[in-house]
């Protein structure tokens, strides 16, 4: 690539034609000599370079790129689009990289979240790869809790389905982690209304077990009472299950006293099982580190 780059900066006869939807937008074979992920991996900035390309006028350049034109950061034409995109992966963007909390980075394109008035829209924006971080900002950044319950109470009667939403469920866990306890009451109530079997199914699922993993960390005792008491009705299986067994080590650390002893002697009763298995053997080790005395010398 290094080498190929060196090449194409004196010659352009190896230069690489540009897509021909772009290309054909614009009535021409534009040519890039170095694509930006080329100039990335050898850390040279992407406008050490020189990107010739036919001048696209605004008709043709709005009609490449959409009615809003080349996205901003861009110089026109393709090379232009491609040196802005280039400076914006490279250096970063005001909205940050992909991460596990589900914020995600990148220039946001004409037609995005970014353009869609905030209140009003949050359920929507939060099923949204970009509007979620959109609403986890809007909900860390507010000044006041009614203005992080304004927020909130948009989502209500839809969080079960939100919490098995890959983009949703960290709009939920922001809610419960910015929010006071008693602020976020309704998103245990609507998990549990369903009965046990379903939330159990919250927990077996991927996003979900996020969710109930932030309750147990940030509610009070007596508000998660009848979420522990449905999550114990299948203690077992979920102590194996691939992500069930971190709400169950999050029940073992965080959970009141009473169904922290009733995990624990399931835990004493199975103790063979569980530490044969891959994923119950954490259960076992979190039993050992954070259940009462008693329960850790009977284990």
């Amino acid at each position: 690539r290094r080498s190929a780059c060196r090449a194409q900066r004196m010659d352009m006869s190896t230069a690489m034609p540009c897509p021909p939807m772009i290309a054909a937008a614009q009535g021409c074979q534009a040519f890039y000599p170095v694509l930006p992920y080329m100039a990335m991996q050898m850390q040279t900035p992407p406008f050490a370079f020189a990107f010739p390309v036919c001048p696209a006028p605004a008709a043709t350049a709005a009609s490449a790129f959409g009615a809003g034109g080349p996205p901003a950061g861009s110089c026109g034409g393709v090379g232009g689009a491609a040196v802005g995109w280039a400076q914006q992966q490279q250096h970063g963007s005001a909205s940050g990289e992909m991460g596990n909390d589900g914020r995600s980075g990148g220039t946001a394109w004409p037609g995005q979240a970014t353009e869609v008035p905030l209140k009003g829209n949050v359920r929507r924006l939060s099923r949204e790869y970009h509007g979620c971080r959109r609403v986890q900002d809007a909900l860390e950044t507010a000044m006041t809790e009614a203005a992080r319950v304004e927020l909130a109470n948009e989502l209500r009667g839809n969080v079960w389905h939100a919490t098995t939403c890959p983009n949703a469920n960290h709009v939920i866990q922001k809610c419960i982690t910015t929010m006071k306890a008693e602020s976020v009451q309704f998103v245990i109530d609507e998990i549990t209304r369903k009965g046990p079997e379903a939330t159990c199914k919250v927990a077996r699922n991927q996003y979900g077990c996020r969710v109930l993993q932030r309750l147990l960390e940030h509610c009070l005792p007596h508000q998660v009472e009848s979420l522990v008491d449905d999550l114990l009705t299948e203690k077992n299986r979920l102590c194996m299950h691939i992500y069930g067994n971190y709400v169950m080590r999050h029940l073992l650390e965080y959970a009141p006293p009473a169904p922290r002893h009733r995990l624990a002697e399931h835990v004493r009763q199975r103790a063979r099982e569980l530490g044969a298995d891959e994923r119950a053997c954490a259960v076992l080790a979190k039993a050992l580190a954070h259940a009462a005395v008693e329960d850790r010398r009977a284990i």
